[in-house]
């Protein structure tokens, strides 16, 4: 299994993930297992640096984009002489929508620097080194099986410019809730709540001001 992901997103994707699986530990029965399994698929994608969707489409490492694999049990790809401002600035070139104040937040959460000058996750990997594409889409299918489950009212989002999350698989997932509606989120691509949060936050207000 061969890394696609690039370092800045595989960063994202972990602090995304570990916001779901704390946010599911509030609730009970399938929203729970739910907000689990989305949430470690995530950590899986920034974690190991593979992702489906990626390997489906084509995506992969940027060209010219030089790493080194630390040794050991424990090693993990980083880049040379990386830097946050380095990560940073990399993912606003690639995604000018992001705000460089909550990305940075959002990185410091869940990195820890070593004496070396690299970066490593804050958590432990080992779960996920052993995670294969067979077993991640064998969890998403699991996960799609208790949509039904979910009778809570149900907000489903979608950035208006995400490349991998579109109309269709918006409609799809909501229809498949027994209580659930899909927004557009405009100025936003895959990361909404980083790319246009006062969006998010609108019609996060409206759907909860109608009772929900």
């Amino acid at each position: 299994m061969h890394r696609n992901v690039e370092n800045w997103e595989r960063l994202v994707s972990v602090a995304a993930g570990a916001g779901l699986v704390a946010a599911g530990w509030r609730r009970s029965g399938a929203a729970r297992r739910a907000a689990a399994t989305v949430g470690t698929g995530l950590i899986a994608r920034g974690v190991s640096g593979y992702c489906p969707v990626n390997a489906a489409t084509g995506r992969g490492l940027t060209r010219g984009d030089t790493r080194q694999e630390l040794g050991g049990s424990h090693g993990v790809f980083v880049q040379e002489s990386v830097t946050i401002e380095a990560i940073i600035e990399k993912a606003l070139k690639f995604n000018p929508r992001r705000d460089p104040k909550i990305l940075r937040r959002s990185l410091m959460h869940n990195l820890r620097q070593q004496a070396d000058g690299s970066w490593r996750w804050k958590y432990d990997r080992s779960r996920f080194q052993r995670l294969n594409q067979e077993t991640h889409l064998a969890e998403r299918a699991r996960l799609a099986d208790g949509l039904s489950a979910i009778a809570c009212p149900t907000l489903v989002v979608r950035g208006g410019e995400s490349d991998v999350f579109h109309d269709d698989d918006a409609e799809r997932l909501a229809s498949r809730l027994p209580n659930a509606r899909w927004v557009k989120i405009p100025g936003a691509g895959h990361t909404v709540q980083g790319d246009n949060p006062k969006g998010l936050v609108a019609e996060l207000r409206g759907f909860m001001a109608k009772g929900n």
